[in-house]
Parts: structure tokens; C-alpha cells; sequence
């Protein structure tokens, strides 16, 4: 075909799509139902969505104060526990200055009794040496 034979765009899509349907009335109003179908699909949709998230926050909501709960919880057990081990501590302290003030006694103790030994035998040997004399002078 020559250049001006070729047909313009108008033609090639008319000719593609061929004739176009008029749709009568009813069609226009079945066409109006399908819409308004669509929507009210869509509508229930977003409901849904609205819905489903609504839950979602309301579980997560929920998971955040059990969480929260459980961290007061554990924070609270620490803290006692940390009492019990300061009392515990606390307490070990008094036992072991009690231990070092029995330690003390008993040392003193033994160091008397060392003492009362060494004058006992002080006085024993004093004596032996006494009646030795005497019995010299005796003698004589």
C-alpha cells in the first residue's frame, strides 16, 4: 500500500475490537449491581482488616502488661533475693567475728593455763628444793 493508502489509528482499533456492543438498559443495571457489589466486598474487607488489627492490638496490648507483669515480678524476687544475700552476708560477718572473739578467749585461755602450769611448777620445784635443805640440815 502506498503512503497515503495506509489507514489511520482510528480505523485499525475499530477494525481490532470489532462492531461495539450497545448493552441495553438491563445490562447498564447489572453492570450498576456488580459495583456496588465490589464495593460492599471491599467494605467487608477493610472490616475485616479493621478488625483483625483491632485484635492484633489488643493482643499485643495484653502480651505487653503480662510481660510487664513478669518483669515486675522477676524484679521483685531480685530484690528479696538480694536481701536475702545481704542478710546472709550480714549474717556470715557476725559468725565469723563471733568465731574470732572465741578464738581470742580460747588463746587467752591457754596462755593462763600455761601460765598457771609454769607457776605450779615453779612452786613444786620451790618446794622440792626446800625439803632438800631441810633434810641436808637434818642430816648434819
Amino acid at each position: 500500500p502506498s503512503h497515503t493508502e495506509r489507514p489511520d489509528n482510528h480505523q485499525v482499533l475499530s477494525q481490532m475490537q470489532g462492531p461495539q456492543q450497545q448493552q441495553p438498559d438491563g445490562g447498564q443495571q447489572k453492570q450498576k449491581q456488580q459495583m456496588q457489589q465490589q464495593q460492599q466486598q471491599q467494605q467487608q474487607m477493610q472490616q475485616q482488616m479493621q478488625q483483625q488489627q483491632k485484635q492484633q492490638r489488643e493482643r499485643e496490648r495484653e502480651l505487653q502488661e503480662h510481660l510487664q507483669k513478669r518483669l515486675e515480678q522477676q524484679m521483685q524476687q531480685k530484690l528479696e533475693l538480694q536481701k536475702e544475700i545481704e542478710e546472709g552476708e550480714r549474717e556470715r560477718e557476725r559468725e565469723e567475728e563471733r568465731l574470732r572473739k572465741e578464738k581470742k578467749e580460747l588463746k587467752r585461755l591457754e596462755e593462763e593455763r600455761e601460765q598457771r602450769k609454769h607457776e605450779e611448777q615453779r612452786q613444786l620445784q620451790q618446794q622440792w628444793e626446800q625439803q632438800k635443805r631441810e633434810l641436808l640440815n637434818q642430816q648434819q
